[in-house]
Order: C-alpha cells, then sequence, then structure tokens
C-alpha cells in the first residue's frame, strides 16, 4: 500500500510552509485567566443569577390580555365573515345574510332577546358533547343472554 507523501514535498514552491520540514509544535504559553473578583454585597444578599441582564429588566407580570380571549376574538372574525342562509319562501331561493362583527359578543350574559338580531354570544359554561357518527351503543336488555358475561351492541349512526 502507498502511503502518501508527508513534507516536505518535492513539488511545492520553496517560500511555500508545505515545502520546509515539519517542526514540531512549541511549548504553548499558560493561559491567563480572569483574576476571581470579590463579590458585592448585593450578590451576596440576593444571590447571582446566571443569566444577568444589565440594565435590569422591570418584571413582566400579567399580559393584558389572556389566550382565551385571543381565540375567542379570532373565532369571532371567522364566524362573522361567514355567509349564513335561511329558508326562503316556499319554492323560492334561500335567504342568505351575514353577522356584523359588532353582534359578537365574548362573555356577555343577556337573555337572547335583549341581544341584537342576527347576533352570536361566546361564554362559558358546561360543555353538552354529543357523539355524532357511526356510535355502537350496548343493549343491557341482552346482558348474559348469548353467555357468560356477554352483550348485544346496537349499531347506529347518529
Amino acid at each position: 500500500m502507498n502511503n502518501p507523501p508527508r513534507p516536505p514535498y518535492p513539488n511545492a514552491p520553496e517560500c511555500s510552509p508545505a515545502h520546509q520540514p515539519p517542526e514540531p509544535p512549541g511549548p504553548q504559553p499558560t493561559p491567563i485567566l480572569n483574576p476571581p473578583t470579590p463579590l458585592t454585597a448585593e450578590q451576596l444578599l440576593i444571590g447571582t443569577p446566571t443569566d444577568n441582564v444589565f440594565p435590569r429588566r422591570p418584571i413582566a407580570g400579567v399580559p393584558p390580555i389572556d389566550g382565551r380571549s385571543v381565540a375567542l376574538k379570532a373565532l369571532g372574525v371567522y364566524l362573522t365573515s361567514l355567509p349564513y342562509a335561511r329558508v326562503g319562501q316556499i319554492g323560492g331561493n334561500p335567504v342568505y345574510f351575514g353577522i356584523p362583527y359588532e353582534n359578537y359578543f365574548i362573555d356577555r350574559q343577556a337573555e337572547p332577546n335583549e341581544l341584537p338580531f342576527p347576533s352570536i354570544a361566546a361564554t362559558d359554561g358546561p360543555v353538552e358533547s354529543k357523539k355524532r357518527g357511526f356510535q355502537p351503543q350496548p343493549n343491557y336488555s341482552t346482558r348474559d343472554q348469548f353467555g357468560q358475561g356477554t352483550i348485544l351492541y346496537m349499531h347506529e349512526e347518529r
């Protein structure tokens, strides 16, 4: 196996370091480390966090608006940009309408007849969720009829 040539390379120019024979590295100078600085009274009392920022920043505090309100406002922009339709006259076309953004309310507890028509109100409260689609439901009247621990499931679409 041929080893690659080692310096000095015969085809290197005379002024090139590759033409000179390799020299072992000399002793490295000792590094100059920063001398330890004495701690101030404030650093001794409060501590020295690793990421000090100067000048000190004020404490951030509570944001002026929470994430839920931002999400509900974005939902309001979306819902008020949609076209809505209601049934028109018999045999006629549907009547299309829109909801102005001024009629979208967040956390406004009011009776439906007190709100301008048409409007949308986003309020908090319990969520009622009815599953939709193809849902298996157990038929408890068939328990243990076809064997111990068995029950029939009725499949229905909701």
